[in-house]
């Protein structure tokens, strides 16, 4: 039996994957003037065409940079078909920016592949955990961050839209396009170039950022953390795809006036200012058992055949997926009772933490 890894693919002819971190924020720069310029240009002119049908595009604009304007239906399907735009254009930049850098097989190379049952039940699991902990984060930074953008008054614009459109263009788009840029094509190569840990900070990092918005940075660098770790443990891209999508699309659904009640969801982040130790307090139990136990079951390279050629590793530190002609394949494997029984624990946890909480003990 053969015991030494084999590297059976080689390199991209330029090396280390793209990017390195200087180059890291250059292309985020590139990503946002791509993908967002447009949008904007799409709102503007709207709004003059809006100026010349009423005939006076100079009281028009003027009552763009009203509030109340702002606030309105009217302006709300203005931003529907430039948010859209964008969304697309984060996908389409996503894909052809990965299939450049990482080649033909770029899909095989990020794991955009869809893991077992097991793995995606505990990718679930952790969803509520997700939810609480960066509303929590908002609340602690809300009062020392600056504000850039209203985020209030772009929620109450949001509003306005029926929910199945913010789940698609506020849920689905980002969960595509920002997962296959930051995650897949700027983790691979921070990650190759610097190392497991430096790599998936930088990504996050990366990606909070690209959020602008003070508060949005901050919980977005630490929901991207734990975004990474999932796609790491469960070598899938689908799966921060899916807690991103699921994250994005409840907050569109809650704030929607034409959604399905979530009256429970308000009252609990409601309570978590009068009672934040037992609601937070649940959450990160529920985060950390959910966490250790996706860790515990992450998936390995190991040998198809034992007796023929040595296990294939990928040349750089990440996800890869082996070769066809590998004799490697991934085995996933499946949590132990301990694994279930401690994340049973902190759902537990979770749910007595927002009891409490609601109860304002």
């Amino acid at each position: 039996m053969h015991t030494t890894p084999a590297l059976d693919e080689k390199p991209l002819p330029y090396g280390i994957p793209h990017p390195s971190a200087p180059f890291a924020f250059l292309w985020v720069l590139f990503f946002l003037v791509v993908t967002q310029v447009p949008g904007a240009l799409v709102v503007i002119v709207l709004i003059l065409m809006k100026g010349w049908w009423e005939g006076d595009i100079a009281s028009v604009l003027g009552l763009a940079q009203d509030q109340e304007f702002q606030e309105s239906a009217e302006y709300s399907f203005m931003l529907a078909p430039a948010l859209a735009l964008s969304q697309v254009l984060t996908v389409i930049v996503g894909v052809s920016v990965l299939r450049f850098s990482a080649g033909i097989d770029w899909a095989r190379r990020i794991a955009l592949r869809f893991p077992p049952w097991h793995h995606v039940l505990l990718t679930l699991v952790m969803f509520p955990a997700l939810v609480f902990l960066g509303e929590g984060i908002d609340k602690l930074v809300r009062p020392v961050l600056p504000e850039i953008i209203h985020m209030e008054n772009a929620i109450v614009s949001f509003s306005n839209w029926p929910w199945w459109l913010g789940v698609l263009i506020i849920g689905a788009g980002p969960a595509l396009g920002e997962e296959l840029w930051c995650r897949g094509f700027l983790g691979r190569g921070l990650i190759a170039n610097h190392g497991m840990i430096k790599g998936v900070l930088l990504s996050s990092l990366l990606f909070g950022i690209m959020h602008v918005e003070p508060r949005q940075v901050a919980y977005a660098f630490v929901l991207g953390i734990i975004l990474h770790c999932v796609y790491l443990w469960t070598r899938s891209l689908f799966m921060p795809m899916l807690l991103h999508f699921m994250n994005n699309s409840l907050s569109m659904i809650q704030i929607s006036r034409d959604g399905p009640p979530l009256e429970i969801l308000n009252k609990i982040e409601t309570a978590g200012t009068s009672s934040p130790f037992w609601l937070y307090g649940g959450t990160l139990v529920l985060l950390a058992c959910s966490c250790l136990a996706l860790y515990n079951s992450r998936p390995r390279l190991v040998a198809i055949d034992p007796e023929g050629k040595p296990v294939w590793v990928p040349p750089f530190q990440g996800v890869a997926y082996p070769p066809k002609d590998s004799n490697t394949m991934v085995e996933y494997s499946f949590p132990t009772i301990l694994s279930w029984l401690l994340v049973l624990f902190g759902l537990s946890m979770f749910v007595l933490g927002a009891f409490m909480a609601l109860k304002g003990i």
